[in-house]
Order: structure tokens, then sequence, then C-alpha cells
């Protein structure tokens, strides 16, 4: 089993043991979206993309309390009071990466305790976003993109859930900078001319673009976001989504690509790409 920890707590610190996780990722079901109308075969269509249910993960455990029943007591009300409020909940999987799940804990526990001061428990948890991610970002970055290119982002490598969170950020000089999801067709636009050294922060998370010199990805500049268009799949809700695609036939191998356009560009034009990867 992976190493799991709980706001920051290793559980085996409370002398419990995680026996089974419900998945290897949690994974959720498909949202239902199409329209049944009366007098009519099958549904309408309401969009295009698919969209899933609230995540959940099960754990199954055992806490020992050593023989004691006051220790183990008082592991289990230090349980209790960890299992309050919003929970950052990762593992850290075999190949050494951590994955970071926020959840919340909503079914009540009931315990099946045991001769000897231990007992099993199955912990229930809500995760409203759905998704596992990394715990922090990795960066794609191409200097004099070549326009109408498609390129592997080998950082977001393994990814098996759309990425909607991602920064682009674009170093001039270019006009019109594009960035597309060729195997979704999810694209945004951010309309204008990037001048040599400067450069725009486009960021899908929050939905805003800023600019100026020097910013980065996480620096502050000024707010251009009305300079940015969507299109495309899901463009009406969100402005960039990445899906992992299957390469080769082979379910184990996924990539996430990136399509660059746009004018102007030379060899001082660059392209970053920051995005966590996300799993099912």
């Amino acid at each position: 089993m992976p190493t799991i920890t709980i706001n920051g707590v290793d559980l085996a610190s409370l002398g419990i043991i995680v026996t089974k996780e419900s998945t290897i990722h949690s994974l959720a079901s498909m949202r239902g979206t199409d329209m049944q109308l009366p007098g009519t075969h099958g549904a309408l269509t309401a969009q295009d993309e698919e969209f899933y249910e609230t995540g959940r993960l099960v754990l199954a455990m055992y806490m020992d309390g050593g023989g004691n029943k006051s220790t183990h007591d008082g592991k289990y009300d230090a349980l209790m009071a960890l299992l309050q409020g919003s929970l950052d909940i990762r593992k850290t999987m075999s190949d050494g990466s951590i994955r970071q799940a926020l959840c919340r804990q909503r079914a009540g526990i009931e315990p099946e305790h045991r001769p000897g001061a231990w007992s099993k428990m199955t912990v229930p948890f809500e995760i409203p976003d759905v998704f596992w991610r990394d715990v922090t970002a990795s960066t794609f970055s191409q200097t004099q993109p070549v326009s109408g290119t498609s390129y592997v982002m080998s950082n977001l490598a393994g990814s098996t859930a759309p990425i909607v969170d991602a920064k682009v950020l674009w170093t001039g000089p270019i006009s019109n900078p594009a960035a597309q999801d060729p195997y979704s067709g999810s694209m945004i636009t951010w309309q204008g001319t990037v001048a040599a050294g400067s450069q725009v922060r486009v960021d899908a998370a929050t939905m805003t673009a800023v600019s100026g010199v020097g910013i980065g990805l996480t620096g502050a500049g000024t707010d251009v976001s009305g300079n940015l268009v969507p299109s495309g799949p899901g463009s009406a809700w969100r402005l960039l989504s990445f899906r992992p695609e299957i390469t080769g036939g082979d379910a184990t191998a996924r990539r996430v690509r990136v399509t660059v356009t746009g004018s102007g560009i030379t060899s001082a034009t660059n392209v970053q790409v920051s995005a966590r990867r996300a799993f099912l």
C-alpha cells in the first residue's frame, strides 16, 4: 500500500495501518448529460464533453492499541479530530511520486472493536474536485516554437484525467499566440502582440491573463484578460483543457500535447506550459 498522510500526519504514526484502498486511483463515474424528450428515441446530446461525478475514496484500516484500551481510545480520538473539516490526503506511489486529493469525510464510522485493544474500520471520503493531482506543477518549455506544430509535454506523461488548471506563458516576440490541445480541440488565443522582452501569462484555473516584463509563472502583471478568446469544446465555460491520449494502442502509454500557433516568431520567442498531472 502507498504511504498515506492526512493533513501532513502519517496514519502509521497513530498506529493506523491501511489494509485496502477502494482503488489505486479513485474512479469516478460519468455524469449523465443527455436530455430525454417525450416521443423521441434515445436522447439529445447536451454537450460534446464528458464530465465526472464527485470522486470517492474508501480506506479500510485497523488501529492497534498494543493491548492497552486507553492507548487505543486515545488513538481513535486523535483520528476523529484529524478527520474534521477539509482534508489534504496524499499518497506516495511506488515510483516515489506523491499524489494529492482534497477530500471531506462524510459518512459516519463504526469501528469493529476486537479483543486485545484493536479495531477495524472503513472510512469513506468524498473528493469534490474528483481527481488526484501531483502536489507540485512541472513546466514544459519550447524556444522558437514552429507555428502549427504539436509538442509532446513529457512532464505530463501518465495523466489519466483532464488537466484544466494549466498556466501558459508566452515570451515575445509573437502575435496572436495560441495554445491548443490537439486531442480534445480545446484552444485559447490571446489576441494581440507580445513584444520582444515582454510576457503574457494565461491562467486557465482563474480564466485570466496578465502581461509585463519578467512576470514569469507567478509574478504580478497588468490584467489583459479581455484579449482572451477560447474556442473548441468547453470554451463556453473554461479557457483550456488538456486531455491525455493513448498512444500506440497501449492503454498504459499516455501523452499530453500542445499545439502552438502565432506569427512573428523569432529565436527569442518562448512558450511555457506549467501544470500538475491529473489522475482518475
